[in-house]
């Protein structure tokens, strides 16, 4: 802006020095000009502007700029005066720069100005302090990590949002039949199954399982098979414990029970089971148990719990209408 200024004022200053101030003050006697012709004489006196050295030697006038001026200033009309003089400019006189268009490269920070609403910052300062959003305060939750439990005083928490339980709890029947499994003769097959989610049997686990069906016979049925088994897959021969049952012959449709508890111990899973009948019904006796088998299982893997039947004979079977498994501690 000061050089812009001083630009304008040094063309100002050839003309203005020699129209107004240098002009007055020279007359060539017998002539109508300056400088005269060598053989006129001259009366001149060099004063003028204080800003202005001037030295006149015969016809030759030298200019040059004064000394032991005030700093910071510009020849012109600043502010509101009216007659060229050394000045200090004011606001005024400074033209407008549009920030769009007139300005380029970096807002240094000390030119930040202050903000004011949802968050707000000092002057020159770039460091910003949010506590609103759309003029509504922060509740006091929302600087709180709420990915942490123990930060969560009330509510309801979802059951998504919990971790899976030892055993795939929590406690409770965790698989039932929906439907009756049609009569399974002498082809081992499936009564119920669960699927222990991966890596969650626990030292102490414990499972129930129970089932209800009504058997029908030949006259040679042979003996009824039962068993728990456990596995990466279903029917994978993995027994924890089983009971084998003679049953009456040339029998139909005559109910059957079957219950039995596996517990995790700490090196394999161990179980106890027992098949029971009515009194002259399915069974040659009563009930049948077997217990304290044991079946290895591997850490890590997904786990198939299930109750497996196959009768002794073709012409033998059991139709199970009922059944479920339930995961009496976790």
């Amino acid at each position: 802006m000061i050089n812009h200024a001083a630009a304008r004022f040094t063309r100002f200053l050839f003309i203005a020095i020699l129209a107004s101030w240098l002009a007055p003050h020279c007359i060539a006697q017998g002539f109508g000009a300056f400088p005269p012709s060598s053989s006129g004489a001259t009366s001149c006196s060099a004063t003028g502007a204080n800003w202005l050295n001037r030295t006149i030697s015969g016809p030759i006038l030298t200019l040059g700029a004064a000394t032991g001026q005030t700093s910071h200033q510009v020849i012109g009309t600043c502010g509101s005066a009216t007659s060229f003089a050394p000045c200090s400019l004011v606001a005024g006189d400074i033209p407008t720069i549009p920030l769009s268009s007139g300005v380029s490269g970096t807002l240094q920070a000390a030119q930040e100005p202050a903000h004011t609403g949802d968050c707000t910052n000092t002057a020159g300062n770039l460091a910003m302090t949010c506590t609103k959003t759309n003029g509504v305060s922060f509740a006091a939750s929302a600087t709180t990590d709420a990915t942490n439990a123990s930060n969560i005083g009330n509510g309801t928490l979802g059951f998504g949002r919990l971790p899976t339980p030892t055993g795939g709890g929590p406690a409770g029947v965790v698989a039932a039949l929906t439907a009756a499994t049609g009569a399974i003769s002498n082809t081992a097959a499936q009564v119920i199954g669960y699927a222990v989610p991966t890596g969650t049997l626990a030292v102490g686990t414990t499972y129930t399982i129970e089932a209800w069906g009504s058997e029908t016979t030949s006259t040679s049925p042979g003996n009824d098979t039962f068993s728990i088994e456990i596995g990466s897959g279903s029917l994978s021969g993995n027994v924890i414990v089983s009971a084998a049952a003679a049953a009456t012959a040339s029998v139909t449709t005559l109910p059957i029970w079957i219950r039995a508890t596996v517990t995790v111990f700490p090196s394999a899973v161990s179980g106890g089971m027992v098949v029971c009948a009515t009194s002259s019904g399915a069974l040659s006796g009563t009930c049948k148990t077997a217990i304290l088998n044991t079946a290895t299982v591997t850490a890590g893997q997904s786990n198939v719990i299930e109750l497996v039947y196959q009768s002794g004979a073709s012409t033998s079977s059991i139709n199970f209408t009922l059944a479920k498994i339930t995961l009496e501690k976790p």
